[in-house]
């Protein structure tokens, strides 16, 4: 019996510790009229993107660019819904979605 209360306990406290999010964006990017900021997915698709961003072609009129990966739906739609970002890459199933 004992046995089965610490197994109890212990999969209630990973649970627990397992469901917050203790990932903290360092700097918190902000959306603003100085800069560029891209959503884009960890995948093919954003790789014109990430290319653009690596050679500054979009500095050039006095404006960073920042990036954003999602990995999830759900943190994309939080994007959007936040008005987090500028430009958003979008797979066409999780458009049809919204």
């Amino acid at each position: 019996m004992k046995l089965i209360n610490k197994i109890s306990i212990f999969a209630i406290l990973m649970t627990m510790f397992g469901c917050t999010n203790n990932e903290t964006q360092e700097n918190q990017i902000k959306n603003s009229e100085k800069n560029i900021v891209f959503a884009v997915p960890f995948a093919p698709v954003s790789y014109p993107i990430l290319k653009m961003i690596e050679d500054k072609s979009l500095e050039k009129d006095g404006r960073k660019t920042e990036l954003i990966l999602w990995k999830t739906p759900d943190q994309l739609k939080a994007l959007v819904v936040g008005e987090q970002a500028d430009i958003f890459a979008v797979p066409s199933n999780t458009a049809a979605m919204f």
